[in-house]
Protein backbone atom coordinates (compact mmCIF):
# COMPACT_ATOMS: atom_id res chain seq x y z
CA UNK A 1 0.00 0.00 0.00
CA UNK A 2 1.07 3.22 -1.09
CA UNK A 3 1.58 6.22 1.76
CA UNK A 4 -1.20 9.01 1.46
CA UNK A 5 0.25 12.18 0.13
CA UNK A 6 -0.27 15.01 2.29
CA UNK A 7 -3.14 17.05 2.68
CA UNK A 8 -2.82 20.79 3.15
CA UNK A 9 -5.00 20.74 6.00
CA UNK A 10 -1.87 18.70 7.67
CA UNK A 11 0.79 20.98 5.99
CA UNK A 12 -1.64 24.24 7.28
CA UNK A 13 -1.72 22.81 11.00
CA UNK A 14 2.10 21.97 11.42
CA UNK A 15 2.67 25.74 10.05
CA UNK A 16 0.44 26.65 12.83
CA UNK A 17 2.53 24.82 15.40
CA UNK A 18 5.76 26.56 14.11
CA UNK A 19 3.96 29.68 14.21
CA UNK A 20 3.16 29.02 17.96
CA UNK A 21 6.85 27.95 18.59
CA UNK A 22 6.34 23.98 18.79
CA UNK A 23 9.53 24.11 16.63
CA UNK A 24 10.70 20.46 17.23
CA UNK A 25 7.04 18.91 16.91
CA UNK A 26 6.33 20.80 13.80
CA UNK A 27 9.82 19.75 12.54
CA UNK A 28 9.34 15.90 13.24
CA UNK A 29 5.87 16.05 11.34
CA UNK A 30 6.98 18.16 8.58
CA UNK A 31 9.69 15.22 8.07
CA UNK A 32 7.84 12.85 8.47
CA UNK A 33 5.19 14.36 5.19
CA UNK A 34 8.15 14.78 3.37
CA UNK A 35 8.64 11.09 3.05
CA UNK A 36 5.35 10.28 1.37
CA UNK A 37 5.20 13.59 -0.72
CA UNK A 38 5.24 13.35 -4.23
CA UNK A 39 3.88 16.99 -5.70
CA UNK A 40 6.40 19.06 -6.20
CA UNK A 41 5.05 22.49 -4.81
CA UNK A 42 3.86 20.61 -1.35
CA UNK A 43 7.53 19.23 -1.28
CA UNK A 44 8.67 22.55 -1.79
CA UNK A 45 6.78 24.33 1.34
CA UNK A 46 7.47 21.22 3.59
CA UNK A 47 11.36 21.90 2.35
CA UNK A 48 11.11 25.41 2.97
CA UNK A 49 8.85 24.52 6.56
CA UNK A 50 12.33 22.24 7.17
CA UNK A 51 14.63 25.46 6.78
CA UNK A 52 12.79 27.36 9.18
CA UNK A 53 12.90 25.08 11.94
CA UNK A 54 15.88 23.65 11.69
CA UNK A 55 17.20 27.14 11.25
CA UNK A 56 15.44 28.19 14.24
CA UNK A 57 16.94 25.52 16.43
CA UNK A 58 20.41 25.67 14.97
CA UNK A 59 20.35 22.06 13.35
CA UNK A 60 22.64 23.42 10.51
CA UNK A 61 22.93 19.85 9.37
CA UNK A 62 19.08 19.54 8.84
CA UNK A 63 19.31 23.03 6.96
CA UNK A 64 22.16 22.29 4.60
CA UNK A 65 20.34 18.86 3.98
CA UNK A 66 16.92 20.80 2.82
CA UNK A 67 18.46 23.61 0.97
CA UNK A 68 20.15 20.46 -1.02
CA UNK A 69 16.99 18.81 -1.77
CA UNK A 70 15.94 22.38 -3.01
CA UNK A 71 18.57 22.48 -5.39
CA UNK A 72 16.88 18.89 -7.50
CA UNK A 73 13.33 21.11 -8.20
CA UNK A 74 12.88 22.93 -10.84
CA UNK A 75 14.28 26.78 -10.32
CA UNK A 76 16.76 26.15 -7.96
CA UNK A 77 18.16 29.43 -8.00
CA UNK A 78 14.58 31.28 -6.95
CA UNK A 79 13.93 28.76 -4.36
CA UNK A 80 17.50 29.33 -2.66
CA UNK A 81 16.87 32.77 -2.82
CA UNK A 82 13.60 32.01 -0.92
CA UNK A 83 15.23 29.31 1.58
CA UNK A 84 18.00 31.95 2.20
CA UNK A 85 14.97 34.64 3.13
CA UNK A 86 14.40 31.83 6.12
CA UNK A 87 17.61 31.31 7.11
CA UNK A 88 17.90 34.96 7.01
CA UNK A 89 14.68 35.18 9.39
CA UNK A 90 15.90 32.48 11.38
CA UNK A 91 19.55 34.39 12.29
CA UNK A 92 18.05 36.97 12.83
CA UNK A 93 15.67 35.32 15.71
CA UNK A 94 19.24 34.06 17.25
CA UNK A 95 20.84 37.13 17.57
CA UNK A 96 22.54 37.48 14.40
CA UNK A 97 21.54 39.91 12.39
CA UNK A 98 24.60 41.13 10.57
CA UNK A 99 24.36 36.96 9.08
CA UNK A 100 20.52 37.69 8.54
CA UNK A 101 21.43 41.13 6.45
CA UNK A 102 24.04 39.59 4.61
CA UNK A 103 21.20 36.78 3.50
CA UNK A 104 18.96 39.19 2.97
CA UNK A 105 20.99 41.76 0.71
CA UNK A 106 22.39 39.11 -1.69
CA UNK A 107 18.83 38.24 -2.48
CA UNK A 108 17.81 42.23 -2.90
CA UNK A 109 20.91 42.31 -5.28
CA UNK A 110 20.05 39.07 -7.41
CA UNK A 111 16.49 40.70 -7.75
CA UNK A 112 15.06 37.37 -7.84
CA UNK A 113 11.77 38.68 -5.82
CA UNK A 114 11.11 41.75 -7.96
CA UNK A 115 8.60 40.05 -10.43
CA UNK A 116 4.89 41.11 -9.35
CA UNK A 117 4.10 37.64 -9.09
CA UNK A 118 6.55 37.01 -6.04
CA UNK A 119 5.29 40.04 -4.17
CA UNK A 120 4.48 38.15 -1.27
CA UNK A 121 7.81 36.84 -0.98
CA UNK A 122 9.18 40.48 -1.36
CA UNK A 123 6.78 41.48 1.72
CA UNK A 124 8.00 38.89 4.07
CA UNK A 125 12.18 39.67 3.11
CA UNK A 126 11.56 43.57 3.77
CA UNK A 127 10.14 42.59 6.78
CA UNK A 128 13.18 40.33 7.83
CA UNK A 129 15.54 43.29 6.51
CA UNK A 130 13.63 45.49 9.24
CA UNK A 131 13.47 43.61 12.03
CA UNK A 132 17.00 42.41 11.37
CA UNK A 133 17.92 46.46 11.71
CA UNK A 134 15.94 47.30 14.62
CA UNK A 135 18.21 44.34 16.19
CA UNK A 136 21.09 46.39 15.60
CA UNK A 137 19.40 49.63 16.85
CA UNK A 138 19.16 51.24 13.46
CA UNK A 139 15.39 52.09 14.29
CA UNK A 140 15.13 54.72 11.27
CA UNK A 141 16.43 52.42 8.65
CA UNK A 142 14.92 49.68 10.10
CA UNK A 143 11.09 51.58 9.90
CA UNK A 144 11.86 52.62 6.11
CA UNK A 145 12.48 48.64 4.86
CA UNK A 146 8.87 48.07 7.20
CA UNK A 147 6.94 50.76 5.76
CA UNK A 148 8.22 49.53 2.06
CA UNK A 149 6.73 46.10 3.32
CA UNK A 150 3.28 47.66 4.77
CA UNK A 151 2.91 49.54 1.09
CA UNK A 152 3.27 46.74 -0.79
CA UNK A 153 -0.14 45.05 1.25
CA UNK A 154 -1.73 47.95 2.58
CA UNK A 155 -4.84 46.26 3.53
CA UNK A 156 -6.37 42.62 3.70
CA UNK A 157 -7.86 43.66 0.23
CA UNK A 158 -4.21 43.64 -1.16
CA UNK A 159 -4.04 39.82 -0.95
CA UNK A 160 -4.74 38.07 -4.37
CA UNK A 161 -5.20 34.31 -3.16
CA UNK A 162 -5.79 32.60 -0.07
CA UNK A 163 -2.05 32.12 0.05
CA UNK A 164 -1.09 35.41 0.07
CA UNK A 165 -3.86 36.06 2.71
CA UNK A 166 -2.49 33.63 5.20
CA UNK A 167 0.84 35.25 4.83
CA UNK A 168 -0.34 38.71 5.26
CA UNK A 169 -2.45 37.52 8.39
CA UNK A 170 1.43 37.00 10.25
CA UNK A 171 3.38 39.58 8.48
CA UNK A 172 1.41 42.39 9.07
CA UNK A 173 1.25 42.28 12.81
CA UNK A 174 4.42 41.45 12.81
CA UNK A 175 5.38 44.64 10.70
CA UNK A 176 3.32 46.77 13.37
CA UNK A 177 4.61 45.36 16.20
CA UNK A 178 8.22 45.77 15.09
CA UNK A 179 7.28 49.28 13.22
CA UNK A 180 5.58 50.41 16.85
CA UNK A 181 9.51 49.43 18.33
CA UNK A 182 11.26 51.55 15.71
CA UNK A 183 9.24 54.39 16.54
CA UNK A 184 9.53 54.32 20.40
CA UNK A 185 12.95 54.34 19.58
CA UNK A 186 12.43 57.57 17.52
CA UNK A 187 10.49 59.54 19.98
CA UNK A 188 7.22 59.75 17.64
CA UNK A 189 5.31 57.85 20.95
CA UNK A 190 2.02 58.72 19.56
CA UNK A 191 3.04 56.93 16.39
CA UNK A 192 4.38 54.16 18.30
CA UNK A 193 1.04 53.55 19.95
CA UNK A 194 -1.25 53.21 16.90
CA UNK A 195 0.94 50.82 15.20
CA UNK A 196 0.52 48.84 18.63
CA UNK A 197 -3.16 49.20 18.58
CA UNK A 198 -3.00 47.70 15.10
CA UNK A 199 -1.21 44.83 16.13
CA UNK A 200 -3.99 44.56 19.12
CA UNK A 201 -6.63 44.70 16.28
CA UNK A 202 -4.93 41.86 13.90
CA UNK A 203 -3.76 39.34 16.65
CA UNK A 204 -4.58 37.94 19.41
CA UNK A 205 -1.43 35.91 20.40
CA UNK A 206 2.15 36.70 21.50
CA UNK A 207 2.26 39.82 19.76
CA UNK A 208 -0.75 41.14 21.05
CA UNK A 209 0.12 40.80 24.20
CA UNK A 210 3.79 42.23 23.38
CA UNK A 211 1.73 45.15 21.81
CA UNK A 212 -1.06 45.82 25.21
CA UNK A 213 1.89 46.21 27.50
Amino acid sequence: MFPIEPTIDEINAVERLRAKGELATSLMLTQAMLERVKDRGLRMRLLFGVVMCSGLLGLDDVTNRAMADLDTLPQPEFLRALANMYRAHAEEQNGRAENALALLDMNLEAGFLERDDFRIHEYQLFLFKGEALLRLRQAKEALDWLDKAHALYPSEKSARNENEHSIFCWVEPSIQTARANCLLALDRFEDSFEAAREVIRRDDGDLATFARQ
